[in-house]
């Protein structure tokens, strides 16, 4: 498990961890990171149950790249400055319990694979 990172505030941390094979859950909620998620994002470890990004300055939109992390149960991405669309493809993301995306500046409608889940 990895908790906050102090002093860190860019987003291409994420790409520091993709070969820790072993990484099951993800904390950096709380630490002003900032910048758009990197596509990269999708190529963390398939073992990943936990990623919670909230409450950071995230800004873009959510990679489309994201929906390969299929182990996930809890994904927050919560009080962010994300927009854009909620990814079509979400719903591949069969194992997911909790999918936190308040306090953003997303727009349209709910993806319909998103009822798959």
């Amino acid at each position: 498990m990895l908790t906050n990172v102090p002093g860190n505030r860019e987003l291409s941390i994420l790409t520091s961890f993709i070969r820790c094979q072993m990484l099951e859950e993800f904390y950096l909620s709380q630490n002003l990171l900032n910048g758009t998620l990197p596509a990269s994002v999708g190529n963390l470890t398939t073992t990943l149950s936990k990623l919670d990004l909230s409450s950071n300055q995230i800004e873009g939109t959510i990679p489309l790249a994201l929906s390969n992390l299929t182990k996930l149960i809890a994904l927050k991405l919560s009080s962010n400055k994300i927009k854009g669309l909620i990814p079509p493809n979400i719903g591949q993301m069969h194992n997911l319990q909790v999918f936190l995306l308040d306090n953003n500046a997303l727009e349209g409608p709910i993806p319909l694979s998103f009822y798959q889940l």
